[in-house]
């Protein structure tokens, strides 16, 4: 079975630009963006490792896309 390289998401309106999230650098699993109140993380759903929370999702998904895998 070939695993998934990446995840895309857009908003139902296509509002919002597509969000490309790779999958997990441990574990190969998918991730999903996490909110907390103002604050945007993603965290793998198979092993639970998360980046931590940022300001901007753009931010967050940066992060989470540039660790060596």
């Amino acid at each position: 079975m070939e695993r998934l390289t990446e995840r895309k998401w857009t908003s139902e309106d296509n509002t919002q630009p597509t969000v490309v999230l790779d999958t997990c650098a441990h574990c190969g699993g998918m991730a999903d963006l996490r909110y907390n109140s103002n604050k945007v993380a993603v965290k793998c759903r198979t092993c639970g490792i998360s980046t931590p929370y940022f300001d901007l999702q753009t931010q967050a998904v940066a992060i989470w896309n540039r660790r060596i895998k």
